[in-house]
């Protein structure tokens, strides 16, 4: 079983660690990542390594659903009680694959081996840091997936 390796870690270490996993990433190829700027000093206590790949998972899908040339947001939040991690993408998730978004091998892509990136970042996320993982999605305001994490 995997033993959660908690390091603190600051808002802009995450910045970067996030831009140097997308600089060549496949999936960013003719998309825009656009990371907003951290507020900088903001420091938390995590496993790094799985809130990279919770991360990894939601920058990854919006980037997959966004059309070439369009562009993906990545910023975080602060509340008094923790931080939420924000990716936004232009799409809508379809009506019909809303409810069952974070059920195993659901996806809206094509290819054999999908749908466990949502799954995933649910299990890890909620079951594994203790966090919350939900989404909202729209026609008119696209799609935003967030990690809520208690510092």
């Amino acid at each position: 079983s995997y033993r959660l390796v908690r390091t603190r870690l600051t808002e802009t270490e995450l910045l970067e660690d996030i831009r140097t996993l997308f600089f060549d990433h496949p999936a960013a190829e003719g998309k825009a990542l656009r990371l907003c700027d951290s507020l900088g000093g903001v420091s938390f206590e995590t496993d790094a390594h799985l809130l990279l790949r919770i991360l990894e998972n939601m920058t990854v899908n919006a980037l997959e659903a966004t059309e070439e040339g369009g562009a993906v947001r990545f910023w975080i939040e602060h509340e008094a009680r923790g931080v939420t991690f924000c990716v936004w993408n232009r799409q809508a998730i379809p009506q019909s694959v809303r409810k069952r978004v974070f059920q195993r091998n659901v996806t809206t892509k094509e290819g054999a081996g999908r749908g466990l990136g949502t799954y995933s970042m649910k299990f890890f996320g909620e079951e594994c840091l203790g966090g919350a993982i939900d989404f909202s999605t729209s026609e008119t305001e696209g799609t935003v997936f967030r990690f809520r994490l208690a510092v």
